[in-house]
């Protein structure tokens, strides 16, 4: 699960110049990314993926935007609008990327498929004994209370036989 949020924004002078700047933290996979980040960045970032997909409605830029209510909401919008970018599978490496977040650990069921290499294996091992009961090669009544026939089928219905008869997998 990944959470974004904006805490808080801060004024930066800059060659005479001051603006605001959003301070940004995603939490993913038990890890806390910040970045900070200017309106100007967040509406060239945008601009450029609006382009390609379908994004949330983007705050607009108000002419008096030092006014700390405007900033406030602004600040609110843009966090909103993250979350969105973050949760639609189209945006997501996109919005990792600006954000300087590692995209390889934005989702690992979906790199699994990026690397061949890599290979589902089998994690438990099954012999065939496990369906064949000491009570049916004896003769003698089961003291199970469940039937035989309702276990075998619960097993045949969790595991697959594979190729190799000698041991089944998920």
């Amino acid at each position: 699960m990944v959470k974004v949020v904006i805490p808080r924004h801060k004024s930066v002078s800059k060659s005479g110049q001051v603006f605001t700047v959003y301070c940004i933290e995603v939490y993913l996979n038990g890890k806390c990314y910040r970045t900070e980040k200017r309106y100007r960045d967040f509406y060239n970032f945008h601009k450029g993926i609006k382009k390609y997909t379908e994004t949330p409605q983007f705050p607009p830029k108000k002419v008096r935007n030092s006014n700390s209510r405007v900033i406030e909401e602004r600040r609110s919008t843009l966090e909103n609008y993250l979350q969105e970018m973050i949760i639609n599978e189209y945006t997501r490496d996109q919005t990792f990327h600006f954000l300087s977040i590692p995209i390889d650990l934005s989702d690992p069921k979906e790199n699994c498929q990026d690397h061949p290499s890599l290979k589902l294996q089998s994690l438990v091992k099954f012999n065939n004994e496990m369906f064949s009961s000491p009570s049916h090669s004896s003769g003698s009544s089961s003291t199970s209370s469940l039937p035989d026939i309702v276990l075998k089928g619960t097993l045949d219905a969790f595991y697959s036989k594979n190729e190799d008869s000698s041991f089944y997998k998920f």
